[in-house]
């Protein structure tokens, strides 16, 4: 019942742990609504309860089964309490290679484990965030056995998974914050800029180095956005080539600011900025699609 939001666990069906292998789950009370919760899995060593909605638990099941899930739209389940697991590359393995420990984690109150299960064709998804009205964002492999082909998304139960898409001539983006407006912020990436802080709003992506002032410095990346549509994250001072951290308050058009960093830089950034940036943000490769 600690795996999930209140709202959810209260009417979920809930299941005890199966006493053999692929074997399957009693039914300690049936639920109410679509979520199945479980008990800690007493084979790891943490404590990972989890709450899966339908389609989770037939992800789930496909697993457990080592067969290709087939999902009538992307699965969401919960683990509030954290979870271990004994490979990040293996999801099959049921104990650490030689010389390897468990990977574990906890989470406290503000911060949660996310499940987004989805089928082969939205391989490599990665929730970011979810909310108490059951939005989830982050960025998925929307191109299947492509290598570094992502792309932000956002979910919610009544309209599945919807792709964001990338500013121009970008590769990938990546969801990082949202608030309860329904704004969502992040970067995007792999293009003649290498990073772009983005707003998407109204169904419309943003790039945030469009929006600004004269005068303000090169937004790299949006971490996050409040009510008041305050954005953090981080920026660019391109004559020094450090990242300082920003935060973008919105103003009236027209408002004229003073700034001390170099103005933000219009068209195709410069070879030599570029490779600040991949230096500063740890990407040396980015430019390699």
């Amino acid at each position: 019942m600690s795996a999930a939001p209140r709202a959810i666990a209260k009417n979920a069906t809930i299941v005890d742990q199966s006493g053999k292998e692929g074997g399957e789950m009693p039914v300690l009370r049936k639920g109410m609504n679509d979520w199945t919760c479980m008990p800690d899995d007493p084979s790891t060593p943490a404590n990972d309860p989890m709450c899966l909605d339908k389609n989770a638990v037939d992800w789930a099941k496909a697993w457990k089964s080592h067969t290709e899930p087939k999902l009538s739209g992307a699965g969401m389940g919960y683990m509030l309490q954290g979870g271990g697991s004994p490979s990040n590359t293996d999801p099959f393995a049921t104990k650490p290679a030689e010389g390897k420990k468990w990977h574990t984690r906890c989470f406290g109150k503000t911060v949660s484990r996310l499940i987004l299960a989805t089928s082969a064709a939205m391989s490599g998804t990665r929730p970011q965030r979810s909310y108490n009205q059951g939005i989830v964002i982050g960025f998925a492999n929307t191109a299947p056995g492509i290598a570094r082909t992502f792309e932000a998304f956002i979910w919610t139960q009544a309209d599945g998974m919807k792709p964001l898409g990338m500013l121009p001539g970008d590769l990938r983006s990546e969801a990082l914050g949202i608030n309860e407006k329904g704004q969502v912020v992040g970067l995007s990436r792999g293009g003649p800029h290498l990073f772009r802080s983005f707003l998407w709003q109204n169904n419309k992506l943003f790039d945030m180095n469009q929006l600004t002032v004269p005068g303000s410095p090169f937004l790299l990346l949006a971490g996050d956005i409040d009510q008041q549509g305050h954005i953090v994250g981080e920026a660019l001072d391109l004559d020094t080539g450090e990242g300082p951290g920003f935060i973008a308050t919105p103003v009236p058009p027209g408002t004229i600011v003073s700034s001390a960093v170099h103005a933000t830089p219009q068209g195709t950034l410069s070879e030599n900025v570029r490779r600040q940036i991949e230096r500063r943000m740890g990407f040396a490769s980015e430019l390699i699609p």
